[in-house]
């Protein structure tokens, strides 16, 4: 899921426009948070489960 990170920030600068809410300090750290948010569940996604192969 390359896009998601795109897309959450035009879902979070899309709501801000309709509810009317100033980019403020607040409002960049929620999305610098979401962006964290995002970026942990793609690594998560892409983290292989099982037992590893060490080679020993």
């Amino acid at each position: 899921m390359r896009v998601s990170v795109p897309f959450s920030a035009t879902g979070a600068v899309a709501l801000l426009l309709i509810t009317g809410t100033p980019l403020g300090v607040a409002a960049l750290i929620g999305a610098l948070m979401l962006v964290g948010v995002v970026a942990t569940l793609r690594r998560a996604e892409a983290t292989p489960v099982g037992p590893v192969d060490r080679g020993q």
